[in-house]
């Protein structure tokens, strides 16, 4: 009884001994193949974000080509008015009047419409809008739409469209910012553009977004 005892413990030694042995190995491999900057691990440890959480599906920004695909609607407006209220229990919208000038792509009826935006200041009271291009009456833009709302108002991507201004050098109409993703052609002649222009004419953006579409 005494040499079965025995037995067993010695066993239970010798695998505590090669328990330990292999664990050392292995760690001292893993810290080796930290060090090395070619091994395997250590790229998949740089390749980790450093900082959590961090999304790894945060959708990048859309090229205006990709805007251009889904909206409903693409138009150039003149904008007439810019009104500012507050509605129901403390929101605040603004309500942008446009002239409808051209339609690129789909349809809208009417000849002025109206696009009510969350946010705005009233008085002391300003709520932060995701639109950050200021309207002004008389500017013209190039606004992407959706569908109307269940309101009964057009839909808008708030952080895409295209301003209309005067050209310094040869006082063309001309869009900020430059479109991105998007194929360039020229209106006066239909061919492509081999680089992108400083300042793309307005007459070319139009045309470059209907064939896009």
């Amino acid at each position: 009884m005494n040499r079965l005892l025995l037995r067993i413990l010695l066993l239970l030694a010798l695998a505590a001994i090669v328990g330990e042995t292999l664990f050392s190995k292995q760690r001292s491999i893993t810290e080796i193949s930290r060090l090395d900057p070619s091994s395997k691990t250590a790229k998949q440890d740089q390749q980790r974000p450093q900082n959590f959480p961090v999304s790894a599906d945060e959708p990048s920004p859309l090229t205006t080509a990709q805007v251009a695909r889904r909206s409903a609607r693409v138009v150039l407006v003149k904008c007439i008015s810019v009104d500012v209220r507050e509605v129901g229990s403390g929101n605040i919208f603004t309500f942008l009047d446009f002239e409808l000038i051209q339609i690129v792509k789909g349809r809208l009826p009417r000849a002025t419409f109206t696009l009510r935006v969350f946010g705005g200041r009233v008085g002391d009271v300003e709520i932060t809008s995701p639109v950050t291009v200021k309207f002004s009456p008389g500017d013209k833009y190039v606004l992407f739409l959706g569908r109307d709302n269940s309101d009964g108002y057009p839909t808008m991507t708030p952080d895409h469209l295209f301003e209309v201004r005067t050209s310094p050098l040869d006082n063309r109409e001309v869009v900020v910012p430059n479109p991105t993703g998007l194929e360039l052609f020229r209106a006066k002649d239909g061919l492509r553009y081999s680089s992108s222009p400083s300042l793309l004419p307005l007459e070319d953006l139009l045309l470059s977004l209907a064939k896009a579409k």
